[in-house]
């Protein structure tokens, strides 16, 4: 979905269906090449994929039991040579990135809001 709030590198997801119904996450999307073996020729593709959920309107993070419900960038990676023999379809690849950070953020909120159930024990 495209709202007005939106980075350049930002992709959007809002749930449809299910119990996470109208659940908005909002995933940063970042790609760099890397010569990791220093000959001049870029070996891998580097992808670092961060996210948050976050309201529709505005964009603002959503929190639970007073913490951001968002995720630190995590790097993932695939070796170009890879790619050039049709081994790995990026397009496909990043999206399955993009599915499992909505995951790691839908399951996120679920343990914040869990912990906030736990009492604290005077000590």
């Amino acid at each position: 979905i495209e709202c007005p709030w939106m980075a350049t590198n930002d992709s959007v997801v809002e749930i449809d269906s299910g119990i996470h119904q109208g659940k908005v996450i909002k995933a940063c999307i970042t790609q760099k090449q890397e010569d990791i073996n220093f000959d001049g020729t870029p070996d891998q593709l580097n992808v670092k994929v961060s996210a948050a959920l976050v309201n529709k309107a505005d964009g603002v993070v959503i929190q639970a039991a007073g913490r951001n419900i968002e995720l630190p960038g995590k790097v993932s990676s695939v070796s170009l040579s890879a790619v050039a023999e049709g081994d790995v379809d990026v397009v496909a690849w990043m999206a399955s990135l993009l599915d499992e950070a909505v995951h790691r953020i839908i399951r996120q909120q679920a343990a914040l809001a869990a912990i906030s159930l736990i009492p604290v024990e005077a000590s």
